[in-house]
């Protein structure tokens, strides 16, 4: 199968929030001490995705079956964040990463971080940062792979669970 990589569009939201949520599925279904996310955080998810495809700042990506722009099964999210706390104050990071997975290993993800790199090239941002849940075996060998080393660990506990 030939597929296409093109920028998302407003009346592409519902797939993109339906892929989002399935994103976090997938990641609670591998790491049970995430944080879910919450009805607010749904709905709000249209106008995120609106403000993600107006904005010079970002660039939203959907991948499809060549010629059938309807059957959409991937996203990838790349956004231009400043921020003067921070060293560089210009940085790249890349959001809501979704392959079906009936499309998974087909190297859709990899020409879709490709097409954002390229995005953050032109923009003259080369520090990329991403964030993905351990224990997501998919994620963390994607990103080893191309080239992404862990950082930093967050960790959650609830209060009754602290030993102190």
């Amino acid at each position: 199968m030939e597929i296409e990589i093109r920028q998302a569009e407003v009346p592409d939201i519902p797939l993109l929030i339906e892929m989002r949520k399935n994103l976090q599925q997938h990641m609670h279904a591998n790491n049970k001490h995430l944080w879910g996310i919450s009805d607010s955080f749904i709905q709000n998810l249209e106008a995120y995705y609106i403000s993600k495809i107006r904005k010079p700042s970002a660039k939203l990506l959907l991948a499809h079956e060549k010629g059938k722009p309807e059957k959409i099964f991937a996203m990838a999210l790349g956004k231009i964040i400043t921020s003067e706390d921070r060293d560089p104050p210009r940085t790249g990071r890349i959001d809501d990463v979704w392959v079906d997975p009936e499309h998974r290993r087909e190297g859709i993800c990899e020409i879709m971080v490709k097409e954002i790199v390229e995005y953050f090239r032109r923009n003259k941002v080369y520090d990329l940062v991403l964030e993905y849940a351990i224990y997501n075996r998919e994620a963390e060998e994607t990103w080893r792979k191309m080239g992404f080393h862990p950082s930093m660990i967050i960790s959650t506990a609830k209060i009754d669970e602290i030993k102190v």
